[in-house]
């Protein structure tokens, strides 16, 4: 009787440790994935002094949609300089601030970049890449919600409400509870909208924007293949489905919305040259009017070979963030096939693209399509 007394007392102990354990396990899960309440700590961020000198070395893409490859050798690097960095309100060396963000459409080295940064495991810094447990915001639910809004104040004001009243609070505790003061995401689900350029209203100072950029060419192989799988036929057939989890699509708020039978008859190619030239065309306004004034890199790189991105980038910017040197390269690229078929098929490809920019020139600027602008921080009419 005393053995079985003993045993019971035992199997007690341990079945109320696993529900102490349990309750806690819950708890944090509630706190991680319940929506905040809505604090001040994130409030637009009052203007004073910014430089307003025009980015010189990148061309904004509403002025211009020159077609940066195919035919011509890349203006984002030439072969002895693999590589460029332009820094704004950046010394080389400085420490990271609290948040740091990579701006890119995707399959430019953001895998590498995240995997980079947690093989480091500096103390400070959280690497995440893309997570964000708010179920509402997903990549897809993002993509799917980018796509209802008809007008520029509604899709901002949208992405606004996400990252002040969502994502911001969400992050803050995500760091509180590993113990981090600095958080870094090279992923690309926010680039849905104008989530980036909001931030820059809700935390200009304690942030840095790395806009990474890879040849055009190479990253529209890539998200081809990513979406056709082996399909390598389709990459220049009309009509050709671009289904992916972070690309951004057609539609009617959108700089270069084209009218949609013409958008779906495009080529994959094409495609995914549209989506490029899109967030570079969001990326230049908003760095012109919601983000005077935030630290920024500005990387542009092409070829195959990552290395000496994540190299410079984190050897000599911002060595806080990352690990170099760093073998395990996982960026994914377009077979030898795909660029087999491209080589063979270049022809058709140039008339493609130079077709596309013929249809982006005539493009309905925003103003005559009755688009609210931005000046100063303030959302008008005129």
């Amino acid at each position: 009787t005393w053995h079985i007394n003993k045993m019971q007392r035992r199997s007690q102990i341990v079945l109320a440790l696993c529900a102490v354990f349990l309750l806690l396990w819950v708890l944090k899960a509630v706190e991680l994935v319940t929506p905040p309440r809505v604090t001040d700590r994130f409030v637009p961020v009052e203007r004073t002094e910014f430089d307003s000198a025009p980015h010189q070395h990148a061309p904004s893409p509403l002025v211009s949609h020159q077609s940066p490859l195919v035919s011509r050798p890349s203006p984002l690097a030439s072969p002895s300089e693999p590589v460029r960095i332009h820094p704004r309100g950046w010394h080389s060396g400085a420490p990271a601030p609290r948040y740091t963000w990579v701006v890119s459409t995707g399959h430019t080295g953001t895998t590498t970049l995240t995997a980079s940064c947690r093989h480091k495991g500096t103390p400070t810094v959280l690497c995440q890449h893309e997570k964000w447990s708010v179920p509402p915001q997903t990549k897809t639910s993002l993509r799917k919600n980018a796509l209802g809004h008809a007008t520029f104040r509604a899709a901002y004001e949208w992405s606004k409400q996400n990252m002040q009243k969502s994502y911001l609070p969400f992050v803050d505790r995500l760091l509180k509870s590993k113990g981090k003061t600095k958080f870094f995401d090279a992923g690309h689900h926010l680039v849905f909208g104008w989530h980036y350029w909001a931030l820059c209203e809700l935390v200009l100072e304690d942030m840095l924007l790395v806009r990474l950029r890879r040849a055009e060419m190479p990253t529209a192989l890539s998200l081809c293949q990513h979406a056709m799988e082996k399909d390598v036929e389709n990459l220049l057939r009309p009509g050709a489905p671009l289904i992916l989890s972070h690309g951004l699509y057609n539609s009617a708020d959108a700089i270069h919305a084209l009218p949609e039978p013409l958008y779906s008859n495009l080529s994959c190619l094409q495609k995914a040259v549209w989506s490029q030239r899109e967030l570079e065309a969001r990326h230049q306004y908003g760095m012109q009017h919601m983000c005077k004034g935030v630290d920024y890199l500005e990387v542009e790189w092409e070829g195959n070979n990552f290395d000496p991105v994540a190299e410079k980038l984190f050897g000599e910017y911002v060595p806080e963030l990352g690990a170099w040197p760093f073998s395990e390269n996982k960026q994914k690229h377009a077979t030898s096939e795909f660029h087999q078929y491209l080589d063979d098929h270049m022809e058709e490809a140039q008339a493609q693209v130079r077709e596309l920019d013929e249809m982006l020139e005539s493009v309905v600027p925003w103003a005559e399509r009755g688009w609210i602008d931005w000046h100063d921080g303030d959302l008008d009419t005129d």
